[in-house]
């Protein structure tokens, strides 16, 4: 499972410290959750196959 922590801390430090953000980091943080969430389905769907397998 994927719990995109520093993100959360990144936006709450940019809206209570007025930090600036980069619109690199923004994008590579929108890049990380989706691989981060396609990586947890590939990685769910090769279990359930595997258990197929074993069965």
């Amino acid at each position: 499972m994927f719990i995109p922590l520093l993100v959360i801390v990144a936006i709450f430090s940019a809206i209570v410290f007025a930090e600036r953000l980069h619109l690199g980091s923004m994008v590579g943080t929108f890049l990380i959750l989706y691989f981060g969430a396609k990586g947890g389905t590939v990685l769910s769907q090769e279990i359930q196959r595997m258990e197929m397998i074993k069965d």
